[in-house]
């Protein structure tokens, strides 16, 4: 799926590149808002993250400006993750969402993909494949070893 992702590959080409990439990450859980915000700002060089708790703060967020890419986890408290992707596409079709979860279960995958979702990652099993989709869609080389920490760290996300 990630090696024939349009979108991705036409957001990388269309990014705007005299500015910082923007991305919101939505996660009720403040411990892996944490840590995933870091990690992202780590492996995106040059990335502003704006990590926020539920689906009102990310909306509040989104009409003060765009943004770049969007992270949303599947259960985020106020509504779900897929009704927050629902809610961001009547507005903006083409910035890349992508939902992650500790569900693995093909029903939660096939909502978050039908309700316009670029992908669905499951955490902690796809975290390779979400490093090279980070890569794809705002350039730079692999770093080494990019989630050794998130594996180690697997219990907080």
């Amino acid at each position: 799926m990630l090696a024939g992702n349009t979108e991705c590959e036409s957001f990388s080409e269309n990014r705007v590149m005299n500015r910082q990439p923007r991305i919101l990450y939505v996660d009720n859980d403040g411990a892996s808002r944490e840590f995933l915000g870091r990690w992202l700002t780590r492996q995106v060089s040059g990335c502003r993250v704006t990590s926020v708790e539920n689906s009102a703060e990310a909306l509040d967020e989104i009409e003060k400006g765009a943004f770049d890419l969007y992270i949303l986890e599947y259960c985020v408290g106020d509504m779900t993750g897929p009704e927050l992707c629902r809610r961001i596409r009547s507005n903006d079709t083409s910035t890349p969402v992508i939902i992650c979860s500790a569900l693995a279960r093909e029903i939660d995958r096939n909502k978050s993909l039908s309700s316009g979702a670029t992908e669905y990652i499951v955490k902690p099993d796809d975290l390779e494949k979400f490093v090279r989709m980070l890569r794809k869609m705002f350039g730079g080389p692999p770093r080494r070893r990019p989630f050794h920490t998130l594996r180690r760290c697997s219990t907080i996300i």
